[in-house]
């Protein structure tokens, strides 16, 4: 209590002003609803006062029985509504899928890739296609060479065998 009406409600790691006289707390929920909220109740039960006291009048019977004291007309049936000469008005699909969203969004049909590298790699050493500058070794690879119509060399053993035989 810092005052007759103006307490500091510790909640966690926060202090909240609340003003009983104002009927204000600082959380907003007591302004919005007209309903103390707990920083107020506590304050209120502090003080050993009646809640009921603290709740806005439009809770009370005689505002509810003045809201509704009028007539209220009946809505006719949707058979009755009279024909609309204005479009009908549909609800967005939903497109939201299951499961975790993806990293990167979905590109149209006319859409290219952006920063896509092409299939085939080029050395910039020595012009052929198949590696890169870093993994260059002077010529073209054994993929190259077999794709081109070479063979790959046979290991000694196999060829000193083959030949003596």
């Amino acid at each position: 209590m810092s005052s007759e009406d103006k307490f500091e409600i510790v909640d966690g790691k926060s202090t909240l002003p609340v003003s009983l006289n104002n009927h204000t707390c600082v959380c907003g929920a007591w302004q919005l609803s007209g309903l103390p909220c707990k920083h107020a109740m506590r304050a209120i039960h502090t003080m050993r006062e009646d809640p009921h006291k603290y709740v806005s009048n439009w809770y009370s019977v005689q505002l509810y029985k003045k809201a509704y004291s009028g007539n209220i007309k009946s809505i006719p049936d949707q058979e009755q509504w009279t024909d609309s000469t204005h479009p009908l008005i549909q609800p967005p699909t939903l497109k939201r899928g299951i499961g975790r969203p993806s990293r990167n969004r979905r590109l149209e049909e006319d859409e290219k890739r952006k920063g896509q590298r092409s299939k085939t790699i080029r050395c910039s050493k020595c012009n052929t296609f198949g590696h890169n500058a870093r993994t260059c070794k002077g010529g073209p690879t054994g993929k190259e060479k077999a794709a081109v119509g070479g063979k790959k060399k046979p290991n000694n053993e196999k060829a000193t065998r083959q030949s003596s035989s």
